[in-house]
């Protein structure tokens, strides 16, 4: 299972990114960021509230939100076929889409909640 690092229990204060679903907001308080590439980052958040995303309520406490830049309609397109296939995805080995937040009239990308899995990241097992 592909792992993205571990909760620090530091209290933090993370400033949400212009663009970021007020959806987002209200489900998860932003902890830091835990990666980012090209086209995006990846923050590590914790549930406001227990909520129904998932079946396993010990994996509900905290979730990794990507966002995706998009800068063109190629960008765009290959964005919804990565949330089309993730809604389809269910293997131990594949990190669970938990859902995708429609984005804003004026954003530049989408934002996913994936499910965290506590660990090591894949740079620290090579």
């Amino acid at each position: 299972t592909l792992c993205l690092g571990t909760p620090d229990n530091k209290t933090m204060t993370a400033t949400a990114p212009r663009d970021w679903p007020q959806e987002a907001e209200n489900e998860f308080e932003l902890i830091r960021v835990l990666g980012a590439g090209a086209f995006g980052e990846v923050w590590l958040t914790k549930r406001r509230h227990q909520t129904d995303l998932t079946d396993n309520p010990s994996e509900e406490e905290y979730a990794a939100i990507k966002g995706v830049s998009i800068k063109n309609e190629q960008e765009e397109r290959t964005a919804d076929r990565e949330i089309a296939v993730l809604q389809e995805m269910n293997h131990p080995n594949i990190i669970r889409l938990l859902r995708s937040y429609e984005p804003a009239p004026n954003a530049r990308g989408r934002y996913l909640a994936l499910a965290f899995i506590k660990g090591k990241d894949v740079g620290e097992l090579l």
